[in-house]
């Protein structure tokens, strides 16, 4: 399953010209908010 939020965020990131390889989420808990 692929998070949209994510796939945006390595989408925004590669559009700068950045390497997208080591972006992941920073945290896997069950909080509502989400940090990329």
């Amino acid at each position: 399953m692929t998070d949209p939020r994510l796939q945006a965020a390595r989408d925004w990131i590669a559009s700068l010209g950045m390497p997208v390889e080591a972006l992941e989420p920073a945290s896997e808990d069950a909080s509502f908010r989400r940090y990329l």
